[in-house]
This record gives C-alpha cells, structure tokens and sequence, in this order.
C-alpha cells in the first residue's frame, strides 16, 4: 500500500509498485484508470494516484449490469468502435478476459437474443450485432491469448443445424485462458466433422458442443454417438441455451454441461 501522499513515481516504478507490466500501467493511463501527469514528455504518477487505483470504489451488479446495456446499446447501433472502448474498458477493470464475457458481452447477446425471440427486434439487429462482437472478441482474443505451453487440444463447434458461431467462439477462448489449444469448427457442424477433427487433432483433451436450441437434440446425440465412436473415454461437454440443466446434458449422451462462462472455464481447468 502507498502511504506518503507527497511522493511522485515514474509509470514504469508505479507498475512495478502494482505488480503490473509496463504497457498495462500506459493502458490505465489512457483509459483514465490511473491519475498520471506528463512532464517533460515523461508520465508522473503520484502515490495517492496508486492508492486510489489500488482501492477502487466497489463495483455493485447494478453497475455491472449497466455497463452490460451500455454495450447492447452500442452492438445494436453497429458502432464497432465504441463497442472495443467499452469492451476494453471492462478489460481494464476486471483484468480478466472470463469476467469481460461473463459479466459484458454474453449477458449483451443473451439480451439482444431473447428481444428478438419476443419480437422487439428484427433478424438484422441480431446479425448486425453480432457481426459487431465478433469484431470484439477476436480483437480481445489476439491481446490475451496465452503463449505458453499448451496442456492439449479441445474441439469446439455448434452442433450440426445450429448457425451460430459466436458462442464457439468464446467457448473456444475461455480453452485458451485455461492453455489448451482450441480446435473451432464453427457453426451448423456435422457429426463426421468432429470426428474428422478429432481423429486429427494432437492430444485432444475434450469435445465442446454449443447448443443453441433443444430442436436440435437428435443431431446432439448423433454426434456424441459419432465422437463415442473415435474414443469412449474422451470427455464431452454440451453448452448453451438447448441446454436447460446437467440431467439434460446427460440424457444426450455428454459427460457434464456449463451453464456459466465460469462454470466451463472450470471445466476445461480440471482437464
């Protein structure tokens, strides 16, 4: 903790006061974050500064939740640039990638997805939107991907008639923060195609299904049947809005289910 209000630090000693490198220090910077003067072309940080970074005003899920509107707000507009701002603002904050899904941009979609189902928005909107946060999370995946040793390989796709991608996608991150590498499919995936994927792929620690509606069991259960096939033992997770509860997950055959970004990233760490 800083106590001498009168002392002053470069950004590089304040970093190192918060146990943080250098260019996240300049990122608290530009974001507002971090209270620093520039003098003389050299940014001047003060312990108080520190000490207000350091304990920040507690965060209730009110905020949280507005924050998550603010950013329904600006994906329904298409204003992609706006949407990185916020996107990485909350990166900042929360420095974890998992809470910007769990707490920003999943709650966003969720919303955006049910007024659609209820007729409050057109399937432009949807895909407007979701174009948008694709742009997001493939920005935010390239500044946080983990380069260090990978634990092993999982394959991730949407089940067979399911044409989203997006939740793949971030199902595919969240195997990355925990260094595995992820396999993608994507979306309306068949089951020969996991199966393809994984007779291919090196050291495959599990298979992860995105399910988007209970309409598409059968095809759930094809393709578990078809990856039981290739390996018995592997574990398969289902995820998603066709995945009501755990009970469900294993009457289609899969192993376990999460029902929060959370929840599958500790999937994924047990591995």
């Amino acid at each position: 903790m800083i106590t001498t209000s009168s002392s002053k630090y470069s950004l590089q000693e304040a970093a190192d006061l918060l146990g943080i490198h250098y260019m996240t220090a300049y990122r608290h910077v530009r974001s507002g974050k971090l209270a620093a003067e520039r003098i003389d072309g050299r940014w001047s940080v003060t312990s108080d500064a520190l000490e207000a970074f350091s304990n920040p005003p507690t965060q209730t899920p009110s905020d949280v939740r507005s924050t998550a509107i603010d950013f329904e707000r600006v994906l329904l507009i298409g204003d992609d640039i706006e949407a990185w701002r916020i996107a990485q603002d909350e990166m900042i904050r929360s420095g974890s990638l998992l809470d910007v899904y769990a707490e920003l941009i999943v709650p966003a979609m969720q919303s955006i997805g049910n007024r659609w189902a209820m007729g409050q928005l057109r399937v432009v909107d949807e895909h407007r939107a979701t174009v948008v946060t694709q742009r997001v999370i493939s920005r935010l995946s390239a500044e946080q991907r983990n380069r260090g040793r990978k634990r092993g390989t999982v394959i991730v796709g949407a089940v067979r008639s399911d044409t989203h991608s997006l939740p793949s996608a971030i199902i595919a991150d969240v195997s990355r923060i925990n260094r595995l590498e992820a396999w993608d499919l994507g979306a309306n995936v068949p089951p020969e195609s996991f199966v393809d994927a994984f007779n291919t792929a090196d050291r495959v620690r599990a298979v992860a299904i995105s399910v988007s509606t209970t309409e598409t069991d059968q095809w759930v259960r094809e393709t578990i049947a078809a990856i039981r096939t290739a390996d018995r033992e592997v574990p398969i997770f289902v995820g998603g809005a066709g995945i009501p509860n755990a009970d469900h997950a294993r009457s289609l055959g899969a192993d376990a289910t999460g029902q929060t970004i959370h929840e599958i990233s500790d999937l994924f760490a047990a591995l």
